[in-house]
Parts: C-alpha cells; structure tokens; sequence
C-alpha cells in the first residue's frame, strides 16, 4: 500500500515533462525566478533528508481490524502486528482501502524506538500515534 515506487516515477516523469515542457518555454527572466524557486526548494528537502537520518524505520506487515473515516479525504486502518497492537494507520482516500482481515505491509516511524508513527508528518506532528 505504501506506493513508493510508483510515486517515485511519477515524479521523475513529471520533473521531465516540466524541464521539457514548461520551463523551455519560460522568458529568460521568468527561468530565472523559477530557478530561483527551485534552489529555496532543494534547500528545504536537503534539510529534511539531513533531519531524516535519526528517525528510525520500520517495515511491518499489518493485519486490518477496522477502518474510519474521521474526515472525507482520508481514511485510518486499525491493526496490529509483532509486537504492535492497536495500529493506526492513516491513507488519503486515493489509495484503495483493504478488506477487514487482509494484511499488507508499511512502514513506521520513531525518533525514540519505542512511540512509533505511520509518517513522518505525524511524527514530528504527534498526531495519530503508531503505538
């Protein structure tokens, strides 16, 4: 469910459709302030990659109890696995739901290796706790 490797490629292809499409065809001038705009960009995210070298990962495979819907665009899977019970998971809507029972793997986040989070937003959030 976690979707990656697929996100992954649609980034790659998206930053090649923008290089190819959009930004050969800017102003000088208007390549510029989007060159601009990309260097602040690439800043952030090496910050956050540098920042992502003391979270702890974590591949666990889930099996699904229940599934609600706390707002529209998303939904939150409740499971456990090893060592983990009562897991909360939260997805966007996008991604397909599982059936009750089924289990699939995911990945959990902790700075401290024993609160773990379904993301790293919520880790740092501390909102809907993976432990």
């Amino acid at each position: 469910m976690n979707g990656g490797k697929e996100k992954f490629e649609f980034y790659r292809k998206w930053f090649s459709t923008l290089l190819n499409v959009e930004f050969m065809n800017l102003s000088y001038k208007d390549q510029d302030k989007f060159l601009s705009m990309v260097k602040i960009f690439i800043s952030s995210c090496e910050k956050v990659h540098q920042e992502a070298k003391d979270v702890r990962e974590k591949l666990i495979k889930i099996k699904v109890n229940r599934i609600e819907h706390p707002i529209p665009e998303t939904y939150i899977v409740i499971g456990s696995a090893q060592d983990f019970q009562d897991l909360r998971i939260r997805f966007p809507s996008s991604v397909p739901k599982p059936e009750i029972g089924e289990s699939f793997e995911c990945i959990i986040f902790s700075i401290d290796g024993e609160t773990w989070f379904s993301s790293k937003t919520e880790l740092i959030t501390g909102r809907i706790r993976g432990q």
